[in-house]
């Protein structure tokens, strides 16, 4: 009995979930092509040398930031979508050598970090939909 429970329990988390998820493909696929890209400068400007990443943003919805970091070449390496009264705010951080180690960002959902080179799991949703 237990078991039939738990078992109805995750089936209802996931579809929560995946319905959660097929709204932010929405939100982010029908806003992208119209987007107004900004790009990720850090907020407390110390001359530092550059790092061969970058970022840009833009705002997907009202309050709605879908931030993308960039590899050297240009290539997506990251994204995050989240809702944030302030909107780009944003800070690298820094080994003792000077090279970029993560890019936060304010966010009222989530961590607020991007590690640099980014988790496996990181590029893997920068990959989907």
């Amino acid at each position: 009995m237990v078991a039939s429970w738990a078992k109805w329990l995750i089936a209802i988390a996931l579809i929560i979930q995946l319905g959660i998820y097929a709204n932010d493909v929405h939100t982010r696929m029908s806003a992208i092509d119209s987007c107004k890209w900004y790009p990720v400068k850090d907020r407390f400007e110390e001359p530092r040398p550059p790092h061969p990443y970058s970022g840009r943003y833009c705002y997907v919805a009202k309050h709605t930031v879908l931030l993308q970091l960039l590899d050297a070449e240009g290539g997506l390496f990251a994204e995050r979508m989240y809702f944030n009264l302030d909107g780009g705010v944003f800070v690298w951080s820094t080994n003792r050598e000077g090279r970029a180690v993560a890019l936060f960002y304010d966010s009222d959902s989530d961590d607020g970090k991007i590690n640099v080179p980014p988790r496996l799991l990181d590029r893997l949703r920068a990959k989907l939909p």
